[in-house]
């Protein structure tokens, strides 16, 4: 289903049902648990939102937050305004594992800069910042 490289020797697969394959010589060799040359930081990164962004930016007055997630659980979706004031909540539940889109439709508010948090079960919470131009 997915693979990725840490370095040109060590990665993971991931396949159906959330099994994992690592391997530390580049491929030729593949192991269904995690071998000690990978740290648990390293295991880590592997479980880490990808491709996490927002479009356009700066943006007018709506925009697209989009990520991949590596594994399916339990995620929340928030915008804050410069205050730490939630304005929008844009998603909070299950999510399958893969690309995830939101649209944030910010017309009711003032221009200004923004920022929106990812956070769940499984995963490092990312905080990235957005700017709205009236």
């Amino acid at each position: 289903m997915s693979i990725a490289f840490s370095s040109p020797t060590s990665g993971v697969i991931v396949g159906e049902n959330g099994v994992e394959i690592y391997t530390t010589d580049g491929g030729t060799t593949w192991y269904s648990s995690l071998p000690q040359e990978l740290s648990n930081d390293s295991k880590s990164n592997f479980n880490e939102l990808r491709k996490i962004n927002n479009f356009p930016n700066p943006f007018n007055p709506s925009t697209k937050i989009s990520f991949v997630m590596p594994k399916s659980g339990i995620v929340k979706v928030s915008v804050y305004d410069m205050t730490g004031k939630e304005v929008s909540r844009l998603f909070d539940g299950y999510a399958n594992k893969g690309t995830q889109e939101f649209v944030f439709n910010a017309s009711n508010l003032s221009s200004g800069i923004y920022f929106y948090n990812i956070s769940g079960e499984g995963f490092r919470s990312v905080t990235k910042k957005m700017v709205m131009v009236k």
